[in-house]
């Protein structure tokens, strides 16, 4: 009897080896598009010097099925040419990226100013009376659809079959907002056609500006400015990563890590009105800003090094996301004077955006360095390490706003509802927080600055 041979045929069958085209059909594409036909491929994909061509040598080792195809996978299929390449660069993908940067400069110039607007109504209506608890039920609402956009954004395009289709949805939710807008706008010139003249004029000379003020603006709130710079940015940034983080590090479909992602987004929702409630009642505001820092320092900790479910990561930043905002807003009214507050809240957004931009940038940045094509976890590896920098500097930070409110400030951001208000009137009757009434009181404060200068601004 005879026996087989390597190929698995007897002495006695035909010893004819297969050809390439047999051997490696298989790992070629199947779209007709991209693979009219596997007979003129295959000579373009053989390489000489491949490691199949040295495999079958008289004196190199035998290699099985497996072990061939992946050398012809390593050494060969980057040598096809006849497989069209899309142009990257052409007319018009080239107008499709002109227009969404257009439509994305648009949506974050309208995000942006809507907000600040937003807040300074707020100051406006409920200052010195159940402002934390306005201000977090407009984060709650925020965060609310932000939730619901991560969480039905994939779903929705993968039901309809256009990616695009979230954006329409978008785009109702915002002329809704504008209809809510407009109604707002009437109710107020109804309230002011019933309003006397004189109290009119009040209102609007309580509006004006002079851009001199800013130099007025106490040490503590560049240092509340300072913290928003480092912490807003931090938060949006991981906002944009976090999703695609936990789907390669957990190797979760795009479905399941979007949800799993969308948590970070739903704790503030319901955790945020009771925190509004806590903080008019006690303050602490400066301790719940280094609990809040501290929480989004454990969360990169834990999601970056270690195998626990991305639940829980989640859940710790929501609740950083959850206490940051409340307390930096609600902090930067109770240091500022209403004739300045809009200006304040404009900067405190402005440096969001600047820090935001820039950390954004630097996040993409490290993600590039690695030297993989696709992506993976080790793109990641720098930038877990620069939110771990990021977030100790605003550990720092927040302990310092601390420390100066404590000893320079009488603890206006620490006191409960029963001293603030004395607490306030303390620090605007010795100047550490101006009061700005008229020209006056700007030549009052300019000279000041020269000769008092540590009433104004409490050196550390």
């Amino acid at each position: 009897m005879s026996k087989p041979n390597l190929h698995g045929r007897t002495s006695g069958e035909s010893q004819q080896t297969p050809s390439e085209e047999e051997r490696y059909s298989h790992l070629l594409p199947n779209n007709s598009d991209f693979a009219p036909s596997l007979t003129p491929l295959i000579p373009r994909f053989i390489s000489p010097k491949s490691s199949i061509s040295q495999s079958t040598s008289p004196n190199s080792p035998l290699l099985t099925a497996q072990e061939e195809a992946e050398a012809f996978c390593r050494d060969n299929i980057p040598l096809d040419v006849t497989t069209p390449v899309p142009e990257l660069h052409s007319t018009t993908q080239l107008w499709k990226y002109k227009l969404f940067a257009l439509v994305f400069t648009l949506l974050i110039s309208g995000s942006g100013t809507i907000v600040i607007i937003q807040e300074t109504i707020l100051a406006h209506w409920f200052k010195g009376s159940s402002l934390s608890l306005a201000i977090a039920l407009q984060i709650s609402t925020s965060r609310l659809s932000s939730f619901l956009s991560m969480g039905t954004a994939v779903p929705i395009a993968e039901w309809v079959g256009f990616y695009g289709a979230a954006f329409f949805i978008s785009a109702v939710v915002c002329v809704l907002s504008f209809i809510a807008n407009i109604l707002y706008c009437y109710g107020i010139k109804k309230i002011q056609s019933d309003l006397e003249e004189d109290i009119i004029k009040r209102l609007l000379n309580k509006n004006n500006f002079n851009r001199r003020w800013i130099l007025l603006f106490p040490v503590l709130y560049w240092l509340l400015l300072l913290d928003a710079f480092i912490l807003s940015s931090g938060w949006t940034s991981f906002l944009h990563i976090n999703s695609e983080f936990i789907k390669l590090k957990f190797r979760l479909d795009d479905a399941a890590a979007a949800w799993n992602a969308s948590i970070s987004q739903l704790v503030p929702v319901i955790l945020v009105p009771f925190l509004g409630i806590y903080i008019d009642r006690s303050g602490r505001r400066s301790t719940l800003l280094i609990t809040s820092s501290f929480l989004f320092l454990a969360c990169i900790v834990i999601l970056g090094y270690t195998g626990v479910s991305p639940i829980i990561s989640m859940l710790l930043f929501s609740i950083s996301l959850a206490i940051g905002p409340v307390c930096l807003i609600t902090a930067i009214t109770l240091v500022l004077p209403s004739k300045i507050l809009g200006t304040g809240l404009g900067l405190y957004k402005s440096s969001q955006n600047v820090g935001s931009t820039i950390v954004d940038i630097w996040v993409g940045k490290l993600q590039d360095t690695g030297e993989r094509i696709e992506p993976s976890v080790s793109d990641y590896d720098k930038v877990l390490i620069f939110y771990i920098f990021w977030n100790t500097l605003a550990l720092i930070t927040s302990k310092l706003i601390y420390t100066v409110e404590k000893r320079y400030y009488h603890s206006v951001l620490s006191v409960d509802q029963h001293s603030r208000k004395n607490t306030i009137q303390i620090l605007e009757d010795t100047q550490v927080i101006p009061t700005i009434s008229s020209e006056t009181d700007i030549q009052r404060l300019k000279f000041s600055l020269t000769k008092n200068f540590s009433s104004t601004f409490p050196t550390l």
